[in-house]
């Protein structure tokens, strides 16, 4: 059974409270402005524009609010028989196993509730890569506090090792994607 935990929630209140952030924006406008977001490519040199307030808001015929967003944040399309995307999986499918059976890794936490969202972190973003489209920040933010945890706690262990390996190939893989 999963739970969010109150940092979770704090964050996400947070988020529903900036204008600027997806969680707003898609909390306020749907799907529509999702969907939006999503289409179309980015000149390196155009700015991406923040809503920063309703006065400030670039909107399209209907009203809904546009923001122009970088490749990185936009939903991508993954070849799973690509050699990074096969290497990519694999690091964090061991990561993940290695971890759930480590004690060393489980002795780092105070509250096993802690344990438990790391892990699942890990798992999430590798359900998110069997995904056909994906958004490469949000793999990335999903595994960056797991990861930084394990490498930080664990460098010299196999289990830091395994973290340092798995993220090295999630950056080579959504680097290429965008």
């Amino acid at each position: 059974m999963y739970s969010i935990a109150a940092r979770g929630i704090l964050y996400v209140e947070q988020q529903l409270e900036d204008r600027g952030s997806v969680i707003f924006n898609y909390d306020k406008h749907g799907d529509a402005w999702l969907q939006k977001q999503s289409v179309g490519a980015r000149d390196e040199d155009e700015p991406i524009l923040e809503l920063a307030g309703d006065d400030d808001t670039v909107a399209d015929e209907d009203g809904v609010p546009l923001v122009t967003v970088p490749a990185s944040d936009r939903i991508v399309s993954l070849d799973h028989n690509s050699p990074d995307y096969q290497e990519t999986l694999k690091a964090l499918s061991k990561l993940s196993e290695e971890a759930t059976k480590s004690n060393e890794f489980s002795a780092l936490f105070a509250d096993p509730e802690d344990r438990i969202v790391v892990l699942s972190q890990i798992d999430t973003a590798i359900q998110l890569l069997k995904n056909e489209n994906v958004i490469p920040n949000v793999v990335k933010k999903v595994l960056q506090y797991p990861i930084n945890v394990i490498k930080e706690n664990m460098p010299g262990a196999a289990l830091g090792a395994l973290a340092s390996k798995a993220w090295d190939w999630v950056v080579k893989l959504l680097e290429n994607l965008v």
